[in-house]
């Protein structure tokens, strides 16, 4: 549905339809440039991102409750951040630093 209309109304997916709120003419900015900032940006943190997560997942496997819900290399569960879409983490308190 949603891509049946992105096409009637001269988007070629959903993404351009969202990102189209972002052009601003008055400042050449573009939705295309925000992606590529977006992408760019995400680009840059994905080293920490990625190490942090790491952390997170040895942390949680050595807790025995977790340990067969988390692979060594897998994703982490979202639930398990709070909620559904991971917003919340105070969840994670149960990893302290030590």
């Amino acid at each position: 549905m949603q891509i049946d209309f992105n096409l009637i109304v001269g988007f070629n997916d959903a993404s351009e339809m969202w990102l189209s709120g972002y052009d601003d003419e008055s400042s050449n900015w573009t939705a295309r440039g925000f992606k590529d900032e977006m992408l760019s940006t995400w680009e840059e943190l994905r080293p920490y991102y990625e190490k942090l997560a790491a952390y997170v997942r040895m942390k949680l496997r050595a807790i025995p409750e977790y340990s067969s819900k988390i692979g060594k290399f897998d994703n982490l569960p979202a639930h398990l951040l709070g909620n559904m879409w991971a917003q919340v983490i105070n969840q994670l308190i149960i990893i302290k630093r030590t």
